[in-house]
């Protein structure tokens, strides 16, 4: 899994659109979706405001197939 991937599973988990997810978070609808298609590497800060928004860990978010494998 990607942090893309993770975001999307975490947004679809809340049952929140990218426009809704977009709102909240304070950022447009289509950055949302470049980081979850894998065009934009969101940065940590905004991982964390992220998983706020989504009420889950940080790790639900960050946490990728690469990093487990270290």
């Amino acid at each position: 899994m990607t942090i893309g991937s993770n975001i999307r599973k975490m947004r679809e988990h809340k049952g929140l659109t990218q426009c809704e997810l977009a709102e909240r978070a304070g950022v447009s609808q289509v950055y949302i979706s470049f980081c979850e298609s894998g065009r934009r590497e969101p940065s940590l800060k905004f991982c964390q405001k992220l998983a706020a928004v989504l009420n889950c860990p940080i790790s639900a978010i960050v946490e990728t197939d690469e990093r487990r494998a270290v």
